[in-house]
């Protein structure tokens, strides 16, 4: 019993430790949720298999890793758990978690480009943020419909009635430089005001002073289109105030060439072509970089434009060449992705094959347990029912030899026959003999006796000659037999007749239980029966009764 404990003790504890991890993973992913998506996914690939999580690991699980695909803005194939968490938390009544699940469901769809469910749950969303009075998470709404209308047209009028309504509700530098954007192809005067406004909150509000470089850069680029060269050269200068690091970027010295090719100043465009390409060089760690494809082909064409302005000479060589090169890059990149991909399914099918055999060895060890567990809970019972049978074979001898001592003894109060219905009774059934053996060999040949008795193939009724036994009883008790005979034989049956006598006789329930082979509660019952169709009392003697009404 010990051993069961214990090892009910350990199962436990390897299945409670095995939740704490889970617990301790998911509490450190979403404390960096905020700030560091990519360690999100690294935590969260330590769990083997989310969709056997309790429902409410389940769901959280499944918005971490939805919104830490949406922030680096990769592939969402594996992110169908966000459904998932949306119903969990709606039928939980979590309506804060239910709210941050809306964005990551959203781009869900978007990346499916099943428009129908993504503007269905960006509907949802909205509402319960207007609900909620959550004036971030309604900018947030809008602005995820404004890139949406964005990227389908700079002039889209529906992104900039979202970008607006997101501004309603949010001062966000990025939905003002959005919005000027908008204003490219429309109106000079608002492209000025908001991506201004953009600068202005990033710098002052935000404190971002990267970001705000990147908007004066982009502006300083529109200028240039527009022919406003000295503007955007003032643009350029703010950035190099702002940030250091914006001296030496390869966008800035672009635009700066673009303006000196546009004054026909073909020497300081060469130099700052030169430059950008050094700069270039320097961010990527002495490796020409193919990351941005559109600045490597204006640089080829303005290279191209001030040797033609200088030789007049056109040189397209090096802008098919570059062209040419990153196309080889994207075959040779797209070769290494699906190797990696059969590697990593190899992988995949190994670690599928190593969890199968876990499982296997834990079942199997599960099973032995088990197994293990039922042995000793048989034998245990088998040790417990030999006990209680060797219990049950002792208190026999005891009430056996009981009767033996009885019927060796002389009774005065009854004269010499008083026990004369014992010695009958205990000769028929072979017990008499036992008297002049030795105890320790006595004690054996009685559980010998025993056996026989009990063994079915040789019932008591088979030693027990009752018809020599009712003279006894009549002859030692003044005719109780066959009083009770001409009295009750239409009542009483033969058993409830042989108790009678055996009562008469001076038996104990427990001597009765012996002799006629049947357990202490079937005497009682019987004797209940008795008293029942005699009319007795509950707890009135049936001897006394019975002999009452023999000799009245």
């Amino acid at each position: 019993m010990k051993k069961l404990v214990w090892l009910s003790v350990l199962l436990f504890s390897f299945i409670s430790c095995h939740r704490q991890d889970i617990k301790e993973i998911l509490w450190e992913a979403e404390e960096l949720s905020d700030r560091n998506p990519d360690s999100v996914l690294l935590i969260l690939e330590q769990i083997d298999y989310p969709q056997k999580l309790r429902p409410n690991e389940k769901a959280l699980f499944g918005f971490l890793k939805a919104r830490a695909d949406v922030m680096l803005g990769k592939s969402m194939a594996s992110d169908s758990l966000i459904l998932y968490t949306l119903d969990y938390y709606k039928e939980n009544n979590d309506s804060i978690r239910l709210l941050k699940s809306y964005i990551p469901a959203f781009h869900f769809y978007k990346w499916k480009g099943d428009t129908l469910h993504m503007l269905r749950i960006w509907n949802k969303g909205l509402s319960l943020a207007v609900d909620l009075e959550d004036s971030i998470s309604i900018s947030s709404f809008y602005d995820i419909m404004a890139y949406c209308r964005f990227n389908l047209g700079r002039d889209n009028p529906e992104s900039v009635g979202y970008f607006k309504k997101s501004l309603n509700y949010q001062d966000k530098s990025k939905t003002y430089y959005m919005l000027g954007l908008c204003y490219d192809t429309i109106d000079n005067d608002s492209l000025y005001n908001y991506l201004e406004k953009g600068i202005k909150v990033a710098l002052q509000q935000e404190k971002d002073t990267l970001i705000a470089c990147h908007y004066l850069r982009n502006y300083a680029g529109i200028m240039v289109k527009r022919n406003k060269r000295d503007k955007a050269m003032e643009l350029i200068r703010h950035t190099y105030r702002l940030s250091p690091y914006y001296k030496n970027v390869f966008a800035n010295d672009l635009i700066i060439a673009e303006i000196f090719i546009r004054e026909n100043n073909m020497d300081s465009a060469m130099f700052y072509l030169d430059k950008g390409e050094q700069d270039n060089l320097n961010m990527s760690f002495g490796k020409s970089s193919q990351e941005n494809f559109t600045l490597k082909n204006l640089s080829a064409l303005y290279r191209s434009i001030v040797n033609y302005t200088r030789n007049r000479t056109l040189d397209v060589l090096p802008i098919v060449r570059y062209n040419d090169s990153i196309y080889v890059d994207i075959r040779e990149q797209y070769k290494r992705l699906r190797e990696k991909d059969e590697i990593r399914n190899q992988l995949e099918r190994q670690n599928l094959l190593l969890a199968i055999d876990r499982q296997r060895i834990f079942f199997g060890s599960l099973a032995c347990i088990v197994l293990l567990i039922l042995i000793i809970g048989a034998i245990c019972l088998s040790i417990r029912n030999h006990h209680y049978k060797l219990a049950e074979a002792e208190e026999r001898v005891e009430v056996l030899t009981r009767l033996l001592d009885d019927a060796v003894k002389t009774n005065p109060g009854k004269g010499p026959d008083g026990n004369l219905f014992k010695k009958i009774l205990l000769q028929q059934l072979g017990i008499i003999r036992l008297v002049a053996v030795s105890p320790s060999v006595h004690n054996r040949e009685l559980l010998r006796r025993m056996a026989e008795i009990t063994d079915k193939e040789l019932p008591v009724e088979s030693l027990l000659v009752w018809d020599d036994l009712y003279s006894v009883i009549d002859s030692a008790y003044n005719g109780f037999y066959s009083g009770m005979v001409n009295l009750y034989k239409d009542i009483l049956n033969e058993k409830e007749i042989q108790l009678c006598c055996l009562l008469c006789a001076g038996f104990s329930t427990k001597e009765i239980s012996v002799v006629a082979q049947q357990s202490v509660p079937t005497v009682y019952q019987r004797k209940t029966t008795i008293r029942r169709k005699l009319g007795m009392d509950e707890k009135e003697d049936i001897v006394i009764f019975i002999a009452s009404k023999i000799y009245m």
